[in-house]
């Protein structure tokens, strides 16, 4: 009697741990939407079909405070959403701040939100301890371990 009891735990064990396999397996599935306003239907191809906008960013001026602003809006180039484009050199202005993870340099606006993740920043003869233009460009396919900011990938800073 014994080894039935047994055998019957050891399949309703097997068989929850198949069913918990089969779930997590199933959420992994990614979903594409099926058209402007329609709700998502799964893709079965496995192939991604989600895309990252273009963001125009344009620096406003300083005052004599120091004190800058950034404007930014994100819009396709064509209006279909595609990012195929060559990234697209840009100038960010704000203060530079360390980030929360060691070794991650962020560019803060003069609310302190973060505008980017600066990948490739060389404070080498440039006063970072007020407010500087930053030029690159976004590139938010690049990995990063920064939790903050989407990466930009420095060319030039500039006091001021």
């Amino acid at each position: 009697m014994r080894a039935s009891a047994t055998h019957r735990w050891t399949r309703g064990l097997l068989a929850a741990a198949a069913a918990t396999v089969t779930l997590a397996l199933a959420g992994c599935g990614s979903t594409a939407p099926s058209g402007p306003g329609g709700p998502p239907t799964s893709a079965s191809t496995g192939a991604s079909t989600a895309t990252s906008p273009v963001i125009s960013t344009t620096a406003m001026g300083t005052g004599s405070s120091g004190s800058g602003s950034l404007s930014a809006s994100a819009l396709a180039p064509d209006g279909s959403g595609s990012t195929d484009a060559a990234p697209v050199e840009q100038d960010l202005t704000g203060r530079i701040k360390e980030g929360v993870e060691s070794g991650c340099t962020v560019l803060v606006d003069d609310a302190g939100t973060v505008l980017a993740n600066l990948i490739g920043f060389d404070p080498t003869g440039v006063d970072v301890s007020g407010v500087v233009t930053v030029s690159g460009s976004f590139n938010p396919d690049l990995m990063t371990t920064c939790q903050q900011g989407r990466p930009f990938e420095v060319t030039t800073v500039r006091a001021g």
